[in-house]
């Protein structure tokens, strides 16, 4: 298996150093961080934030969330926050780290580290920055992208975070869910209203938003779907017996008891 780390390259480490201390800098104590391991649900969720804040009868495209939904780190936190007064919310995929994150209201998503291992599997083949070649037991054990990477996240946040939401709740009790989200973040809206936004973030809007953006999908293979399924319970297709005795072992190791 061979990667492509843009870590061993130093124009692209001093580049992020330089947007994580500018993100830093704009931060304000009423910002609310989302937590969110890759593929654990990040992009439907801000999706639905935007849909709830934005007044806009039209499907909104990946270009059109990514420019107005900030990520720590990335260009978008330097954009006005469209939604002022209420808190900006702020995106990240990074673990908790003291020197970049002060103290500020999280919010943590979750999934089942084994579907997120699948779900990264076929993102990894499809983005050719990555270079992945290799199988899901490659991907299960490996150092950076890896099972126990996961683990490693959720421990640093799952103190410091107020709200802890499974993806599997988002999936099977949308509204109360959802509407858990919403509360957290200050965010009226009925029973109606978060049903029409999550309408409006629906799989194949999704799709259609893939289909729509310009930008955020240029690295990656042309047939590739970034909503391609999120249901629960996929791994068991993949995993053998040494997969899943090193699951249980690192659920012991970090003290992790949300899934059976």
């Amino acid at each position: 298996m061979q990667h492509r780390r843009k870590l061993t390259r130093p124009a692209y480490v001093l580049e992020k150093l330089a947007l994580y201390g500018r993100s830093r800098l704009t931060m304000d104590r009423e910002d609310i961080l989302m937590a969110f391991y890759p593929k654990t649900g990040s992009t439907w969720v801000r999706f639905f934030l935007y849909n709830m804040l934005s007044e806009s009868a039209s499907a909104a495209s990946f270009d059109e969330v990514n420019a107005a939904m900030p990520e720590y780190g990335n260009p978008s936190m330097f954009t006005p926050w469209a939604f002022s007064p209420r808190p900006r919310l702020v995106k990240t995929h990074l673990p908790h780290s003291a020197l970049l994150f002060a103290s500020h209201p999280t919010m943590l998503t979750v999934r089942d580290p084994r579907d997120i291992v699948v779900s990264l599997y076929h993102y990894a083949r499809a983005k050719r920055t990555l270079a992945f070649e290799g199988g899901i037991d490659d991907l299960i054990y490996d150092e950076e992208m890896g099972m126990e990477a996961f683990f490693k996240h959720f421990a640093s946040w799952k103190s410091r975070a107020g709200l802890v939401t499974r993806y599997e709740d988002l999936k099977s009790r949308p509204i109360e869910a959802f509407g858990g989200i919403c509360d957290f973040c200050g965010i009226e809206g009925d029973a109606a209203a978060i049903e029409a936004a999550l309408e409006k973030s629906s799989l194949q809007r999704m799709r259609d938003a893939q289909k729509a953006s310009a930008e955020s999908f240029k690295n990656h293979d042309p047939a590739f779907v970034f909503a391609r399924k999120g249901t629960a319970g996929q791994w068991q297709e993949h995993f053998d017996d040494r997969a899943l005795a090193h699951y249980e072992a690192l659920c012991d190791r970090y003290a992790f008891d949300l899934y059976d």
